[in-house]
């Protein structure tokens, strides 16, 4: 279904989510996603949405709105920013992330969480580095946490490390 199809119909599905893995708030789809957003929310529908991306002001003045309608996750998984550039590569610094977490207790928006994902088992998990990462996400304002860990091949693996830096 393109999205004109999709901005057409007349009743929606509740809850729906956007996805990390196609970043809803990556520059390029954000238009798409206010454009989904302006039709679907005053129809009273549920939305999630999931990023890694800052989010601009524009968004998050329309998700105020609705902000009862919004759950609102954002993704870090280590405040290490060698590490993300390594393993999250084009993605903004932990610190601007959790900022949009901060940013959307501003505008009124209350169901917020952390979403450490992927988490690299023997690297991520290390307990002092999870407590500053969940302190930190506790202080911007997020009142839930959700957590996976990446579980690869060990083909995958073997690829994966052999291009590290």
């Amino acid at each position: 279904m393109s999205i004109e199809q999709f901005l057409r119909l007349e009743r929606y599905p509740s809850p729906i989510y956007f996805s990390p893995f196609t970043d809803p708030l990556a520059e390029a789809a954000q238009d798409s996603l206010l454009r989904v957003l302006r039709r679907v929310l005053p129809f009273g529908v549920r939305v999630a949405i999931s990023t890694k991306a800052v989010v601009p002001d524009s968004i998050f003045q329309l998700l105020s709105q609705w902000g009862d309608h919004v759950l609102f996750f954002v993704g870090g998984t280590s405040l290490d920013e060698d590490r993300n550039a390594s393993v999250e590569p084009h993605c903004p610094p932990a610190g601007l992330r959790l900022q949009n977490v901060r940013r959307a207790r501003e505008y009124g928006l209350t169901q917020l969480s952390a979403r450490l994902d992927p988490l690299l088992p023997d690297v991520d998990d290390d307990p002092d580095r999870l407590c500053r990462l969940l302190d930190r996400a506790a202080e911007a304002g997020a009142r839930q946490v959700t957590a996976s860990y990446l579980f690869l091949t060990p083909l995958c693996n073997r690829d994966r490390l052999s291009r590290r830096p």
